[in-house]
């Protein structure tokens, strides 16, 4: 996921910047589902704490070259602190260019779900910490509904208390004995707990819609567990949402409430697995959840007006 980065000074404006980018490869990831936190530049990682075997706070040191980064999506919010000196940086996410000098000590604050381009111009050392979503939903307690814990952007700020907590879980995770799952869970609050009182949004409503990513991972679920008609309860922890906040912001997504959108979606797949193979009704109905092919068939017609032999063989 990185290239070369093509000349070693920094770009003299943001159009210059912008020429610089591959927005193709970016709308590209964009489409990637998410995955580890580290792929982008596990070459790179010099420490981790995966050996604790706690995902969700995830700590690692990387020691960065000059080069282009091309970030694909992350299932957590990625914390960047600068140990290295001062150098330029153009970064890009959600629409949104910067140029700046990254100082020691700075923080960079990446959203779950979005692909981002970093381009540094000197060789840095950061400290990452990935934080799941759900560990600031319980820092959060009831002070604040749900749909309201999450972090604002952040390209490059301050904050004594963050860039002290990195280098202390980091010199842990490096620690002889380092890779207890309780340190790690309780730091993790004490983390999330500081993230939102720093960079938390302001946003008290219920989230009103989901994000294309979300109804991706929505529609990546429903293929994977294509046999198995879905619940809203798993639906919704798919993305994080209490069940009712997950139906409101889905319906207001598609127009449909999830559990219909989830029928036509099994009916549109029946459909093209009768137009576009040859394998046997009653083996699509297995495949689909069916209990058995007559129950099948009748849902078919009721959908297409049509029943599935019928259709295969015009």
């Amino acid at each position: 996921m990185t290239a070369p980065a093509h000349g070693h000074s920094p770009p003299a404006s943001y159009l210059e910047a912008l020429r610089g980018i591959d927005m193709a490869r970016l709308r590209q990831l964009a489409d990637e589902p998410p995955g580890d936190p580290t792929r982008a530049v596990r070459s790179m990682v010099t420490a981790s704490s995966t050996v604790a075997g706690f995902n969700d706070l995830m700590v690692w040191e990387q020691s960065a070259r000059a080069q282009e980064y091309y970030i694909p999506p992350n299932h957590s919010y990625d914390v960047f602190i600068r140990l290295a000196a001062a150098s330029p940086v153009v970064q890009w996410r959600e629409g949104c260019l910067d140029i700046r000098h990254d100082a020691t000590g700075q923080i960079v604050v990446v959203p779950p779900y979005r692909a981002a381009y970093f381009r540094t111009f000197g060789p840095g050392r950061n400290i990452h910490l990935s934080l799941a979503p759900g560990v600031l939903v319980r820092a959060a307690g009831q002070d604040r509904p749900k749909a309201g814990v999450s972090l604002r952007t952040c390209f490059g700020e301050t904050d004594d208390v963050i860039a002290a907590l990195g280098p202390a879980l980091l010199a842990y995770v490096k620690a002889p004995g380092g890779s207890s799952r309780t340190f790690m869970e309780a730091a993790s609050i004490a983390l999330a707990v500081r993230l939102l009182e720093r960079f938390g949004t302001d946003d008290k409503l219920p989230r009103r819609t989901l994000s294309p990513a979300q109804l991706a991972r929505i529609d990546d679920y429903l293929a994977a567990q294509q046999d198995k008609p879905p619940s809203l309860q798993a639906l919704a922890q798919i993305v994080d949402l209490s069940p009712q906040i997950f139906h409101r912001a889905f319906k207001a997504a598609t127009g449909q409430p999830p559990l219909r959108y989830c029928q036509q979606w099994r009916m549109r797949r029946a459909r093209d697995l009768v137009e576009g193979t040859a394998t046997p009704i009653g083996e699509i109905a297995g495949a689909l959840g069916f209990s058995d092919p007559a129950h099948f068939t009748n849902t078919f017609r009721q959908h297409w007006g049509v029943a599935p032999t019928r259709l295969r063989r015009g």
